[in-house]
């Protein structure tokens, strides 16, 4: 199979004016890629910890409702 002919306006300076350009790209992909996944940790941790305080909330509210009919079925048993 025949090669290409090659492709005279590709000369050096504008293959290395490329690479500069796709690793100034790269680059700045890499940055936002950091920033990204840092604010990605941050909203984690933050669920994290609004999770565990709705469970505490709730298990709060769980004993508070266990004591409530406990009381009120104390105060059945009482008058029989």
């Amino acid at each position: 199979m025949p090669r290409k002919p090659r492709d005279p306006e590709r000369t050096y300076a504008v293959v290395i004016d490329e690479y500069k350009t796709a690793r100034l790209e790269a680059d700045q992909l890499k940055e936002a890629s950091k920033q990204a996944n840092a604010k990605a940790a941050k909203l984690k941790a933050e669920a994290n910890r609004l999770k565990k305080s709705a469970i505490t909330r709730s298990e709060r509210k769980v004993a508070e409702a266990k004591a409530e009919l406990q009381r009120v079925l104390d105060l059945v048993n009482a008058d029989d």
